[in-house]
């Protein structure tokens, strides 16, 4: 806890709720973000490697980037697209990553955020909070 005590805090920040939320800038550019996690949404990123294997495996042409959208094809007179019907469910989570942090009240963060000049690569839970892996 001395450790953490020593680090840069970037910023803190009272949520609607009045939860306190803390950032601090560990040694490797990282942001040690603490507080209370109790109510809490977080998400998972796509896994589409099984659903694209299936699709080239079918004779598919798109590149995993084209899929990745075709997928996800939506129209409001049609429905789904035939590619969204067929590999949609076939799409899973990296439950071993995790993509979004939102503790009920806020703050809001996901990969690709920025936040105090540092933007988002990942998150690491840790027994205070996450760690914000930031882009080097």
């Amino acid at each position: 806890m001395d450790k953490i005590n020593q680090m840069k805090t970037l910023k803190v920040i009272k949520n609607r709720y009045n939860d306190v939320f803390t950032f601090k800038l560990d040694e490797d550019d990282n942001i040690l973000w603490m507080g209370d996690f109790t109510y809490c949404r977080y998400a998972w990123p796509n896994d589409y490697s099984y659903a694209y294997s299936m699709f080239k495996k079918d004779g598919g042409k798109s590149t995993l980037d084209d899929f990745i959208v075709k997928v996800h094809e939506y129209n409001t007179i049609h429905g789904y697209t035939e590619v969204a019907k067929k590999y949609g469910c076939l799409v899973a989570s990296k439950t071993n990553e995790i993509s979004m942090v939102d503790p009920s009240g806020g703050p809001y963060y996901s990969i690709g955020m920025e936040i105090e000049g540092f933007v988002i690569e990942s998150f690491e839970r840790t027994e205070d909070g996450y760690k914000i892996i930031t882009k080097k």
